[in-house]
């Protein structure tokens, strides 16, 4: 099902990527999984690579470069979406297989799996030390396999939380209907995505040749044998590799904390000054504060106009896109400064409420503050789900008197 062409492409997610640069990002992407020249050992090796990152980022930039084509062409390569698609879900398992087999360390015997075949995957296991390690002394420390069955078992755990958000990633891009399962079985992710019964066989199969080709280029990776040197020497196991979450930065349950922070700073371009800044800003991204809002701060970017302090660390920190708390104005301010000529934004009360159950921005009632955690998850799911700037347009169909402010000098 996975073979389903997407319509969803980069350009429709931010309408100003250069195709140049997306040309060399997509280079650098695939020096890295499909490792070409001297510069091989100077690329992070296979056990350092996120599986689901790369097939995100495989899938957009092919897509996006084919739509970038013209129309004729276009329509005469779309199929090859599809076939793109099914080769990068095998490379992104390839590499958590890899990582997974490369690393484990099972402890005793596990009952046997009714239908599996197990010397595939002891097979493969010999062979990836044997390409990693090669004649090294290092080989000693795996001279004896894991049992097989735990090596079966293992990797199935391994891989099932990628599997879990590939199907996801691609029943968001192409709409093909998930399993109706609940929760869905590990055989049924597999068939959604197209994948064989044994994932091991996508490199052992003889109509994987190229794959397996390139499974051998990882693990002659120096980094490799080094970091299978470490784990049986004294490390522990390597997790499952599964790239942490980024958060925003977390709140205080009472407001007055954020208070005593906000007094107790100064402009860092003005330290001797007694005048305390009103304007500081907290980046809910890394919890750094800013002193926003004040020309002093105030920096030329690309030779044009001068931008705020808030401004160019949310380009530097976000991407252009994020929220910062407005601390002494109680008021969660949201941007999207990606495109300076067109930096929008939209306020909104900040996820702290009073006794009454009522927010209190510019801070005029005066009454205590706690952290509320409904509002708090709402703007957490702005943030998981990237609709800020879905939220900047809503929020400004309603109150307009936003759009013509000069969002580029916060």
């Amino acid at each position: 099902m996975v073979r389903a062409a997407s319509c969803v492409t980069l350009p429709s997610v931010c309408p100003h990527t250069d195709t140049a640069m997306l040309g060399k990002h997509l280079s650098r992407l695939l020096n890295t999984v499909v490792p070409v020249g001297g510069c091989f050992h100077e690329l992070p090796c296979v056990l350092d690579l996120d599986p689901f990152s790369i097939m995100v980022n495989l899938h957009f930039c092919l897509a996006s470069l084919l739509d970038a084509l013209d129309p004729e062409c276009k329509m005469a390569l779309r199929p090859l979406i599809a076939i793109d698609d099914q080769y990068i879900v095998q490379i992104a398992v390839a590499i958590r297989l890899v990582q997974y087999l490369l690393t484990v360390e099972p402890q005793g015997d596990m009952p046997d799996l009714e239908g599996s075949d197990t010397t595939g995957i002891v097979d493969l296991w010999e062979k990836l030390h044997d390409w990693a390690l090669g004649s090294s002394c290092d080989k000693e420390l795996t001279s004896s396999s894991p049992p097989a069955n735990a090596l079966l078992t293992g990797y199935r755990d391994a891989v099932l939380p990628l599997l879990q958000r590939a199907a996801l990633f691609f029943h968001c891009c192409n709409g093909v209907d998930l399993p109706q399962e609940d929760p869905i079985s590990y055989e049924a992710l597999l068939h959604y995505l197209c994948l064989p019964d044994q994932l091991h066989t996508i490199v052992t199969a003889s109509q994987g040749v190229g794959l397996r080709h390139l499974v051998q280029t990882w693990c002659q990776h120096r980094g490799v044998a080094q970091q299978i040197g470490s784990l049986h020497s004294a490390a522990p196991p390597l997790s499952c590799m599964l790239t942490e979450v980024q958060s925003l930065h977390s709140l205080p349950q009472h407001y007055s904390e954020l208070i005593k922070i906000a007094s107790n700073f100064r402009c860092p371009k003005f330290q001797t000054s007694n005048r305390d800044s009103t304007a500081v800003i907290m980046c809910m991204i890394c919890g750094q504060l800013l002193c926003s809002n004040c020309y002093r701060c105030m920096t030329p970017e690309g030779g044009g106009e001068a931008i705020g302090n808030y401004t160019r660390h949310l380009r530097e920190c976000g991407g252009g896109v994020g929220m910062g708390l407005w601390i002494l104005e109680c008021y969660m301010v949201m941007m999207n400064a990606m495109d300076l000529e067109d930096v929008r934004g939209c306020i909104l009360p900040a996820p702290y409420l009073d006794e009454y159950g009522e927010s209190d921005i510019g801070l005029r009632s005066g009454n205590p503050l706690k952290l509320n955690d409904d509002l708090w998850k709402e703007f957490q799911q702005y943030w998981y789900q990237h609709t800020i700037m879905e939220k900047i347009t809503s929020t400004n169909e309603q109150e307009r008197k936003f759009i013509l402010f000069s969002w580029s000098k916060l």
